[in-house]
């Protein structure tokens, strides 16, 4: 589920925002699939240990190379977050 800035471009007013925030509805146990994707991607993670800050954060930062935006992988796995999640809206582009 992508949230924050880029939902605000869908939903409300247009605004500069730099980065991408996805809520990906898994927990850290799943950090290993998480990983293979975003090496599929071929994105770049930002950080040394992604498992150890993922621990710790629950975020696995990375970016495109190719156009410099940031991407935030969020781990999220609370009630909250999957309430949320059942109730997004698919969107096209």
């Amino acid at each position: 589920m992508v949230i924050v800035g880029q939902a605000v471009l869908v939903y409300g007013e247009p605004r500069l925002t730099k980065d991408i925030d996805i809520t990906l509805g898994v927990g850290i146990d799943k950090i290993g699939k998480v990983l293979h994707v975003i090496s599929q991607l071929k994105l770049k993670i930002l950080i040394r240990d992604p498992i150890e800050f993922a621990r710790k954060t629950m975020v696995i930062p990375a970016s495109d190379q190719k156009s410099g935006i940031r991407i935030d992988f969020i781990l999220s796995d609370s009630q909250y977050e999957r309430q949320a999640i059942q109730r997004a809206n698919e969107e096209e582009d």
